[in-house]
């Protein structure tokens, strides 16, 4: 693993955090599953020095590959909180487009795709207003391209192509995936613009969804300056995959997911 990934973390084992007193603990909780913390203001729990550390490793970090890091931890352990926190910490880097993306508002994979390349348009052209018409069409172009490619691979036809790329039309068979992720590289590149991907609650989606999120990011985080935070239970999520596999099970969950999460960060449990 190339330490420069998250060279402020310790990644073999969990962090761990002073414990507050129990009295203090349960005068002043203000974390927790149901009202996750919006600000380190509120940080009781020394989460935002874990957040920072992620928001500074998505903002400065010199390999312009695109990166995938898992955060994980049982519920109710503050993951909602940290993303939050990460996204605060981000409020003084400029140069970083943060994207907040709820695969529940979707469900199917195709719904999905769709929805997540309409989220990232939306966000890169909120901040490159002058680029958001372009950058809008890139990103769904090649979002639907990825989805014909998929139904391809998977062996379902589409009844029209055209329903999935209208704005293509004729032109379909001469564009490549390719040629629109290096123009929409490009384009972030001039505008020296970096991409944080913040997706919550993987640990509550139905199976077939859980499957299909990571297909997604598998498919798109090949996109250079961008980074991806997902954030799950993982012992939920692997046995969730592992269901796939008859005799390998929870292992074969685990294996799958350490093809996708390439820096897994423990967030430890609130004693």
């Amino acid at each position: 693993m190339n330490a420069d990934w998250f060279p402020c973390a310790s990644v073999a084992k969990p962090l761990t955090y002073p414990a507050l007193p129990m009295d203090d603990r349960t005068r002043q909780l203000t974390y927790s599953s149901d009202q996750p913390i919006h600000s380190k203001r509120k940080d009781r729990f020394n989460r935002a020095v874990f957040a920072q550390r992620i928001a500074d490793t998505a903002a400065s970090r010199s390999d312009p590959s695109g990166i995938v890091i898992g955060l994980y931890g049982p519920w109710g352990c503050g993951k909602t909180s940290t993303l939050n926190l990460v996204e605060e910490a981000l409020d003084d880097h400029s140069n970083v487009v943060v994207v907040r993306f709820n695969p529940w508002l979707y469900g199917s994979e195709e719904r999905q795709l769709r929805g997540f390349f309409d989220t990232l348009a939306a966000a890169l052209g909120r901040s490159l207003p002058t680029k958001a018409e372009e950058i809008g069409n890139l990103l769904r172009d090649y979002g639907g391209l990825l989805l014909l490619a998929s139904f391809s691979v998977a062996g379902v036809g589409l009844p029209n192509p055209r329903d999935v790329l209208p704005r293509i039309g004729d032109s379909l068979a001469s564009v490549k995936l390719g040629e629109l992720k290096q123009q929409i590289e490009e384009v972030l590149e001039l505008a020296g613009k970096r991409v944080l991907v913040l997706i919550d609650d993987i640990d509550r989606l139905e199976r077939a969804e859980i499957r299909a999120i990571f297909k997604l990011v598998k498919l798109s985080a090949s996109f250079t300056s961008t980074s991806y935070v997902l954030s799950f239970d993982d012992e939920m999520v692997a046995s969730s995959l592992g269901e796939r596999y008859a005799q390998a099970g929870h292992e074969a969950g685990r294996d799958y997911l350490a093809k996708i999460i390439q820096v897994p960060l423990h967030l430890p449990p609130f004693d």
